[in-house]
């Protein structure tokens, strides 16, 4: 997979995307802390209140996605777990007829609701009202927008982190579709 970093005003091809939300400032808005409260773990959201910058929200919108979802969580977890990053994963899911919230109940349960949050619609709403759903539910100072089908592997999100950090950049997207990237599997 091709990583590339892109400041705001680069073109993205989504395929796995980390982003530090525009609202997130690391520095606080008064230039030194949120309002003096801020951790050193901590950023400021647009209203100068702590968010904590070091956990990284994977947004999962679902429907459909029982067989998948333990198996993407799985994957997550090992992932983040393997490099010692703290991470939490949102699922939004859109009422799915294959009972995929029951799924998601049960993992919740074995991964504790810090690491799994859930939001629950009333119908299949679309897809990118269900990242703006999980984006207003997570509590990272860092998102990974990604499909809960499969389609990406978690593998490359410390890869990703590692780019956003050495780069300094705010968006870091991953690309099947610019040469070097690729389809593996």
């Amino acid at each position: 997979m091709l990583l590339h970093g892109v400041g705001a005003r680069g073109a993205i091809l989504l395929f796995l995307l980390l982003l530090r939300p525009a609202d997130v400032n690391p520095y606080g808005t008064d230039g030194e802390t949120c309002s003096g409260q801020a951790t050193q773990r901590q950023a400021c959201d647009r209203n100068n209140t702590a968010v904590d910058a070091m956990i990284y929200s994977v947004i999962l919108p679902t429907y459909n996605e029982r067989e998948n979802l333990p198996i993407i969580t799985q994957l997550l977890h090992d992932a983040f777990s393997d490099e010692e990053i703290d991470y939490e994963v949102v699922v939004v899911d859109d009422s799915s007829p294959d009972n995929t919230l029951d799924v998601a109940k049960r993992l919740q349960q074995v991964f504790g609701e810090d690491h799994f949050r859930i939001v629950s619609r009333p119908g299949k709403l679309g897809l990118g009202s269900a990242y703006s759903a999980g984006l207003k539910a997570s509590k990272g100072g860092r998102v990974i927008l990604m499909d809960a089908d499969l389609s990406h592997d978690p593998k490359h999100i410390p890869q990703m982190i590692q780019v956003m950090e050495s780069e300094k950049v705010d968006i870091v997207s991953g690309t099947r579709y610019k040469s070097g990237g690729g389809v593996a599997g």
